[in-house]
């Protein structure tokens, strides 16, 4: 059975690093949520993406998935919630086929 080991933490935790190093001892893969958004608006919704998004993503990310009702009003019908969520999850889901253990990193807003 493949295992999924979810990093969670504040932007500095530490949170690279401890993937880094899971990584150095096992075989096993990684992802960013980060990165995964960054590739999902580029591919999905072109109309989002600027270069520095990398720089933005927790305000990018509240404003435009916050809410699946104001994203259907804004953008034609589209929720970009669910298609956020069935992206991220196939990305995941692919991983896990290809590895045993799979290493998802996500950042935690402060509040």
């Amino acid at each position: 059975m493949n295992k999924i080991i979810f990093i969670m933490g504040e932007p500095g935790s530490g949170k690279t690093f401890l993937a880094d190093r899971i990584v150095e001892n096992r075989s096993c893969g990684c992802l960013s949520v980060d990165k995964i958004y960054v590739q999902y608006v580029k591919e999905k919704c072109d109309e989002l993406y600027f270069k520095a998004l990398n720089k933005y993503i927790a305000p990018h990310y509240n404003c435009i998935l916050s809410n699946s009702n104001y994203s259907k009003v804004q953008f034609n019908g589209r929720d970009f919630k669910d298609e956020w969520n069935k992206f991220l999850y196939k990305q995941i889901y692919d991983s896990t086929v290809q590895e045993a253990m799979v290493i998802v990193m996500n950042t935690l807003k402060k509040n």
